[in-house]
């Protein structure tokens, strides 16, 4: 089966680049993929995804690198919360971690396919969340993992957040995730 997003993901990644670069932005990442319009609960090849996000970062950056796809990461994540469907989204678990990680991987496994994602709890303060078939570096998703850090400290529940990243697999990513709660 061909691994599949939800037009929503590439939307927000077109949204990154409109509250960035604005419509001079818009019209950069028109040149280099030409279609920049999807629908929201359409299915795209992953591999699209893939070519948006690379044209995003020479867009956003100038460059694709390590340090970039971790800062759209952030981005992304920060784009999304702001969304519709994201204040809705966030709406549901409010700033407790643990449901976080189990809201996004209910919300990756109904709008990807061939991805996986799981988060198991390991304590009230810590978390462990596996990606497989990942297909960006894992500095992409460290960088959603730092954008979802900044939102909930906001919420002045989070103080401090560390991740630690093993590839025991190609393209499998691990992530433990360690809070601390405000006193």
């Amino acid at each position: 089966m061909e691994a599949t997003v939800k037009g929503m993901f590439l939307h927000n990644v077109v949204e990154v680049i409109k509250q960035q670069k604005g419509p001079s932005g818009l019209d950069d990442l028109r040149k280099k993929l030409g279609k920049i319009t999807y629908g929201s609960f359409t299915n795209y090849p992953l591999e699209e995804e893939i070519r948006l996000n690379e044209a995003a970062l020479e867009v956003l950056f100038g460059e694709i690198n390590l340090k970039n796809y971790r800062e759209l990461g952030k981005l992304s994540f920060t784009v999304f919360t702001g969304s519709a469907f994201g204040k809705t989204l966030m709406s549901l678990f409010g700033t407790d971690v643990n449901k976080l990680a189990k809201t996004l991987q209910l919300l990756l496994m109904s709008v990807t396919t061939g991805i996986d994602i799981n988060a198991e709890s390991q304590s009230s303060s810590s978390l462990v969340v596996t990606l497989t078939g990942a297909p960006y570096p894992p500095e992409y998703y460290e960088g959603i993992w730092q954008g979802a850090m900044s939102y909930l400290q906001n919420q002045r529940l989070i103080n401090q957040f560390t991740i630690s990243t093993n590839a025991p697999l190609k393209n499998s990513y691990e992530y433990t995730l360690v809070w601390y709660e405000a006193a």
